[in-house]
């Protein structure tokens, strides 16, 4: 019995000074992810505060990697009950006809006010341009950066409007792997729009247009997609530096409405 008893205890002690390395690294791994865990909560907390003050004071910098997640309106703006996305601020005529709260934009779409307007830009210059025109304007939030990329913060079921006006064509047809209005893209976003959300789309590109349309077709969501020519004044909308820029040219204009079903 006592033999038995020695060569358990033997074993255990090989056994545990075998696997005393792995015991200790699973440790210290362990006490790491902790550690880890308490930095990044107060990373969190720190970047919250951080976002909240720099939405109270526009004169700042701001970039879609300081908005809050879950991005929505009423944590931009207590009370706020639509959520207006704008994908490409340009010279910042959509945001200034938008400053105003009864604009025909939202008349038409009969947007719930108060909204929240958000413009994406990632030209550095024509941000700063915008973010000075608006900055009386509380309920307008320009914001440096990818607008796509930024969409990746908005739960479902957030959005009530996404513009996307004349969007980088991408027409050399080695750069067309590089046009975000595809099939994936659409699938990602519909459900982040409300029950009869839209996404209005503007360009003068005949080909990325049905290029667009064909892609629409692949996706499965139950959505209404009508397709008219496209007119600033008919949507509330007013007439971008670019469209009369090509308007002078007399080039044609296709729009695109999405709304969301259920």
């Amino acid at each position: 019995m006592i033999l038995k008893t020695n060569r358990f205890l033997t074993n255990l002690l090989h056994k545990t000074q075998k696997y005393k390395y792995i015991i200790l690294t699973a440790l210290k791994e362990y006490l790491w992810l902790a550690k880890a865990r308490t930095i990044w909560y107060i990373r969190w907390k720190l970047f919250n505060a951080k976002t909240h003050a720099l939405l109270k004071n526009k004169s700042n910098f701001l970039s879609i990697y300081q908005l809050p997640k879950p991005l929505t309106a009423d944590i931009l703006i207590p009370k706020a009950r639509s959520l207006i996305i704008e994908i490409g601020s340009g010279h910042g005529e959509v945001a200034n006809l938008l400053a105003d709260p009864n604009n025909p934009f939202c008349q038409k779409l009969n947007i719930s006010r108060p909204y929240v307007f958000v413009t994406a830009e990632y030209t550095k210059k024509f941000y700063k341009k915008v973010a000075k025109k608006t900055k009386q304007s509380k309920h307008i939030l320009p914001v440096y950066g990818d607008g796509y990329k930024m969409l990746k913060l908005i739960p479902q079921n957030a959005i009530d409007a996404l513009l996307i006006l004349f969007p980088d064509p991408w027409h050399k047809k080695r750069h067309h792997k590089r046009r975000p209005l595809n099939a994936r893209f659409f699938i990602k976003i519909i459900p982040k729009l409300k029950p009869k959300g839209i996404i209005i789309i503007a360009t003068d590109h005949k080909e990325y247009y049905d290029y667009i349309l064909y892609n629409l077709k692949l996706i499965k969501h139950r959505v209404e997609i009508a397709t008219f020519d496209y007119n600033p004044t008919s949507l509330g909308l007013p007439q971008t530096h670019y469209y009369k820029k090509w308007s002078k040219l007399g080039k044609s204009f296709y729009g695109i409405k999405i709304t969301k079903t259920i």
